[in-house]
């Protein structure tokens, strides 16, 4: 396992995992509390699938008080996270990686840190381990727009929920209510 981080105060980490592979198939650990524990994921909400057509792209989305992780299982993904922390030195940083299924890798979020993805094949699946149960309330959609003027979405090739095409911007929201997030 190695481990690499993408903001510089370890908020997205990303953790590569050892495949174990064998006649019969293959053997993942996606979670283990010995390398998780800055997640401190012990008390485990919720574990979520989300499979995506190419051209998807999901997020920027944040919940509050809610520490996650992320697993590719197929696909391709550019994957996007976002410092919405108001007091971060990075608050407003948009980092994004190239992740292909093959590579095993874990990301690791800690709250204030928003997610999202581009998916750049068919039958893209990733899996969402989280802290707390996902309640539609307590989550925070924030439009890629006047992020990265490096990415941009294509409304006739991009595609996205009602919820994410109406985002609002990260400097559109107040810093009281992204603190609620943290």
């Amino acid at each position: 396992m190695f481990s690499n981080e993408l903001f510089p105060d370890g908020s997205v980490k990303i953790l590569g995992r050892s495949k174990k592979e064998d006649s019969r198939g293959s053997f993942l650990e996606l979670y283990g509390k010995q390398d998780y524990g800055f997640l401190n994921l012990g008390n485990l909400a919720q574990v979520s699938v989300a499979t995506s057509y190419k051209f998807v792209v999901r997020g920027l989305h944040m919940q509050k008080k809610t520490l996650q992780g992320f697993h590719l299982m197929q696909g391709e993904i550019n994957a996007f996270f976002l410092d919405a922390r108001p007091e971060s030195l990075t608050f407003g940083c948009l980092k994004s990686v190239r992740v292909a299924s093959d590579s095993d890798l874990v990301f690791q979020c800690t709250p204030g840190i928003g997610f999202g993805y581009e998916s750049l094949q068919d039958n893209t699946i990733i899996v969402y381990l989280n802290s707390n149960l996902y309640q539609p309330q307590n989550e925070i959609s924030i439009s890629f727009s006047g992020l990265n003027p490096q990415f941009s979405l294509d409304p006739d090739l991009h595609i996205m929920s009602s919820r994410d095409k109406n985002a609002r911007q990260l400097r559109s929201i107040s810093k009281e209510y992204l603190l609620e997030y943290i």
